[in-house]
């Protein structure tokens, strides 16, 4: 800050730069001084943006990084290598997390350790990132696209905006900043006592506003500023909600469970009061329906989304608000499922529902004719359900990151509520891809061949590293040749094709319909049904990003092509298990549309020809070959040796 004083007459000034009040555990707080005039940064200043405490926010950092780890995913936690990426680490210590961070933050790390600023243990990142917490800049992506599996946290004060998760292309974001929250900018007032505010970054007109009718002279450094009439708040105060009924196959008790796993720490506990919930459930309908709810799926497809505006319109409609205070109450919320218990706070006449009647709710949303007729369903339903059951359905209809469950953990549940083997599961739920069905399974103790159905993506089988000795010990004959395939760098994608629709989904299978429509337009061309494994190639000039997110993630540049090696499925039969080579076979009847090419195969039957094959896939601009097995089936979800990676 800086704070000057006119030797005129004594008057002073008081710039803020970007500050905060509270403390950290690597940074004092700032310490301001009383000034006639105040030129503050308000980067916050909407009352939305209300930091939680520290150590919550720990917490749930912590935990955050626990069950990625306990899952076998690298988490990676993303802030600035000054400042922000000693916090982070700061908020692990305790944890026992093995800690990696690359040269940029390390030296940093040296200059905060040798001011005796205290940090957790902490190593340079060397490529591996198995069992360990990496801490990076967000400006470092393209050095972590090689990792897999992994989850990404963005870690800034914007975490608190309902589209943070996926404004910045982020697994998971967590409030932690720098800059004042919007009760800081108001304390510093109280501590400053200026006669004149003025204020500059963030929405500063808005927040000046604010200041006005507060009585405060305050106004925006950019922008315009209005006289405004001061109107009446009708925001409902928050109250405790009653307490539903916890009956077998109740969604009252389903609500009561998700808050229960919240509070509850590691994988054993979790799972034990998975167990317990799913061996109660004797319908095998409720079973499936339950275990799809807990991982944020309303159906069993679980792309089907509705749109944020109709969920809005149809709570602010159910709850009878008026438009703007429904609008201030929406802010000050990080996600619609909290928004919708503070609104239908005494204005909702609760019944009891089950499992059952609210997955028919969600089958008429997705079947009504237009947004019009959803928001119309939705508002009814809202009027007749408890504030936390409205809360826990929007966490479901959203896919709420904070609500979902790691697939595998109720893959596990499952095999411990019903004695089965969680191998056994884990390989049916690759295949159909239905957490429901595999529930199901789970209680019957099906032994029926799962199957492979378009829309419900599968992890995609994965390449092993290629011992060092590959290439000198190369396998002499009668062995035939081996089958290489140029491994390209841009991003595993996964297509699924029918009449109907296209899709696309990411190895991590989430559906990146929305980053890629274009190219889905082109996919529908295609003239068979089909799912195809492949790459997106990024066009070679993407759009340089704009100041404002240069240092966060951007989505994708339009692919020019999709780099199709593998068909899984085709026109309704499943290929999984066929070899290599017949699936090969089988793509090379498809006709491509513009935009879609089909991988090279290189041959190379002895040291000098794989030489030759390496030089001709890096001529193309492939650093890489994949070797693989032509007798070889498609073993979903796994690193398999029947694929090097060279």
């Amino acid at each position: 800050m800086i704070h000057l004083t006119r030797l005129a007459d004594g008057a002073s000034l008081l710039y803020t730069g970007d500050f905060k009040l509270r403390p950290s555990l690597t940074a004092e707080p700032a310490r301001p001084l009383p000034a006639d005039t105040v030129i503050m940064e308000c980067t916050f200043g909407r009352p939305h943006f209300c930091f939680p405490p520290l150590t919550d926010t720990a917490a749930a950092i912590q935990r955050w990084c626990r069950n990625a780890l306990d899952h076998g995913e690298t988490p990676i936690l993303l802030g600035y290598s000054l400042g922000k990426a000693q916090e982070i680490q700061a908020l692990l210590s305790g944890g026992h997390f093995p800690i990696a961070v690359p040269p940029p933050v390390a030296a940093m790390n040296r200059a905060y350790q040798s001011l005796g600023v205290p940090l957790p243990p902490w190593e340079l990142y060397r490529g591996d990132p198995r069992g360990r917490v990496l801490v990076f800049p967000p400006q470092s992506a393209s050095a972590l696209h090689p990792i897999a599996p992994k989850l990404t946290a963005l870690l800034s004060g914007w975490a608190l905006s309902p589209a943070a998760r996926f404004s910045y292309h982020v697994d998971a974001a967590f409030p932690l900043s720098d800059h004042a929250d919007y009760p800081e900018l108001l304390e510093l007032l109280e501590l400053t006592r200026p006669h004149t505010v003025l204020a500059t970054h963030g929405d500063s007109a808005a927040f000046t506003r604010d200041l006005r009718q507060r009585g405060w002279n305050a106004w925006s450094l950019a922008g315009s500023d209005q006289l405004e009439l001061s109107l009446p708040s009708t925001l409902p105060s928050p109250a405790p909600a009653p307490p539903e009924p916890s009956r077998d196959g109740s969604f009252g008790a389903f609500g009561t469970l998700c808050e229960t796993l919240a509070a509850t720490s590691g994988r054993p506990a979790q799972i034990a009061l998975l167990a317990d919930h799913f061996r109660l459930l004797a319908d095998p309908a409720a079973l499936a329906t339950s275990a799809r709810f807990l991982a944020a799926q309303s159906a069993a497809d679980p792309t089907l989304r509705l749109s944020p505006a109709i969920l809005r319109h149809a709570l602010r409609q159910a709850s009878g608000l008026p438009a703007a205070a429904f609008k201030i109450l929406a802010r000050s919320q990080a996600h619609l499922g909290d928004t919708a218990c503070l609104a239908l706070q005494n204005r909702s006449a609760p019944q009891p529902w089950t499992l059952q009647e609210m997955q028919h709710l969600f089958d008429r949303l997705h079947l009504a004719s237009g947004p019009s007729a959803q928001a119309e369903l939705l508002a009814h339903a809202f009027l007749h359900l408890s504030p936390r059951s409205a809360r826990h359905a929007l966490h479901i209809l959203t896919g709420h990151s904070a609500a979902a469950l790691k697939e595998g953990l109720l893959e596990d549940a499952l095999a411990a509520a019903f004695h089965r083997s969680p191998l056994e599961l884990r390989a049916a739920h690759l295949l159909s891809g239905d957490i429901g069905e595999t529930a199901q399974r789970a209680q019957t103790g099906s032994t029926a061949p799962a199957s492979l159905h378009p829309f419900r993506p599968l992890a995609p089988m994965l390449p092993s590293p290629a011992p060092a000795s590959f290439g000198k010990t190369f396998l002499p004959p009668p062995h035939p040749a081996l089958w290489l395939e140029p491994k390209a760098e841009g991003s595993r994608a996964q297509l699924h094709r029918t009449s109907a629709r296209a899709s696309l989904f990411s190895p991590t299978l989430r559906s990146l319909d929305l980053s890629f429509s274009a190219f889905l337009q082109r996919a529908r061309s295609l003239d068979r049904d089909v799912i195809l494994d492949g790459q997106l190639l990024p066009s070679p000039h993407p759009p340089k990003p704009s100041r404002a997110h240069a240092d966060l993630f951007l989505p994708d540049a339009p692919p020019q092509r999709f780099l199709v090696f593998d068909l899984l499925w085709l026109d309704g039969q499943t290929l999984l298990h066929l070899p290599l080579e017949d699936r090969r076979r089988c793509l090379e009847t498809l006709v491509l549309p513009p935009g879609f090419q089909l991988s090279a195969v290189y041959r190379a039957a002895s040291p000098k020809t794989l030489d030759a094959a390496r030089q001709a896939a890096q001529a193309q601009g492939h650093p890489h070959l994949i070797a693989k097995d032509p007798a070889s089936p498609y073993t979903p979800g796994q690193r398999s040796p029947a694929w090097l990676v060279l």
